[in-house]
């Protein structure tokens, strides 16, 4: 039987695009970053279609899942940092590292 992180991981890279009717959708990201002792990190970013092309908004959700022991992290962070790949990266490192202290005081509980 797969772990519940594992079977998060699989379950968003099998769905890389959710479209919401014909004009609307939602593009869903894993990104490589490792918290706690199993993780995993998604970006979830908008978009609407303008003459067949996906064009996406600032707006961006990081999700994390993080296990520690039999503690479980579900957490989600909203936000316009969608505007550039520079800004999204800083939006990810910066919520991935915000978690890091909640992490931490998860590990003394196990």
């Amino acid at each position: 039987m797969s772990l519940p992180i594992s079977r998060a991981r699989t379950a968003v890279e099998a769905c890389p695009d959710q479209p919401h009717g014909k004009r609307q959708g939602t593009t869903h990201t894993v990104v490589d970053r490792s918290v706690g002792q199993q993780s995993v990190v998604w970006t979830d970013t908008f978009y609407n279609v303008n003459q067949g092309e996906q064009q996406h908004d600032t707006g961006l959700v990081v999700y994390e899942v993080v296990r520690v022991g039999r503690a479980v992290l579900l957490a989600y962070e909203y936000g316009e940092g969608n505007g550039t790949p520079t800004s999204r990266r800083q939006s990810i490192a910066r919520s991935v590292r915000e978690e890091r202290a909640l992490v931490a005081r998860m590990r003394e509980l196990t």
